[in-house]
């Protein structure tokens, strides 16, 4: 789009949506969770059990935050609880 002169902006961004996989399933259906994590006293933890994000934030923020955590410490996937 850039030859013809579009502008374009946050090409490094990505937006979500949240999902899980409930226990003991094995069909691999995954069920939306953006709505409970966003719910209060919810939390989202990364596979060491870290809590590393404010959950209520934009899908944006929330795949930022995902993202710059699995750099640090295995956070995709993480799990929501609340």
């Amino acid at each position: 789009m850039t030859r013809i002169g579009a502008a374009i902006a946050q090409m490094n961004e990505m937006v979500g949506n949240q999902r899980a996989f409930p226990p003991d399933n094995n069909s691999g259906v995954q069920v939306v969770v953006q709505g409970d994590a966003a719910n209060p006293h919810s939390i989202v933890v990364d596979q060491s059990g870290t809590r590393y994000m404010r959950e209520a934030g934009s899908y944006m923020k929330f795949c930022q935050d995902m993202i710059a955590r699995n750099k640090i410490s295995p956070a995709i996937p993480s799990s929501c609880a609340s």
